[in-house]
């Protein structure tokens, strides 16, 4: 019988490398895939949608968009904003939404004193990504569930 021990270690080499190859580039690409999820889920909320989409029609039922109506100085909408307070107040509290940030889509900025991540939303997301043209308005949805913010936005005709 002949001595095969060299064989068998460079074998377990080859094989060692090419696993480990595999499991690094596995992990690569589903760490990107994740990191996308997670930013997904955080700045583009589901649940931020269907509120923002209910604020919308409020508004629109309300005639708050009629161009005549003034809009919030500060560019956050509260509870007294609404004529159906309950309805609203309702939705803030079932969403558990912490701030409802309405502007013109001409008018540039956002209120000064926003919280730091809302803050990198608008550079990151709603700066360079946002395309206005053929809306008027924009809402902007600020949600904190179990500590963490979620955020959403809705263009408005």
């Amino acid at each position: 019988m002949r001595n095969n021990k060299g064989f068998m270690l460079a074998e377990v080499v080859i094989v060692s490398t090419i696993v480990t190859s595999v499991i690094v580039s596995l992990y690569t690409g589903f760490n990107r895939v994740y990191k996308f999820y997670n930013e997904r889920s955080h700045y583009y909320d589901i649940d931020g949608l269907y509120a923002l989409k209910t604020i919308s029609d409020l508004l629109l039922e309300e005639e708050k968009l009629n161009g005549y109506h003034y809009l919030p100085t500060n560019g956050v909408i509260d509870d007294n904003y609404f004529t159906n307070k309950d309805l609203i107040s309702n939705l803030k509290t079932n969403y558990n939404i912490q701030n409802i940030y309405f502007k013109s889509c001409q008018a540039t900025g956002f209120p000064s004193d926003i919280n730091p991540t809302m803050e990198d939303y608008i550079n990151n997301f709603l700066n360079g990504n946002l395309d206005c043209s053929g809306y008027n308005y924009l809402l902007v949805l600020e949600r904190m569930v179990n500590d963490k913010y979620y955020y959403s936005y809705l263009r408005i005709k």
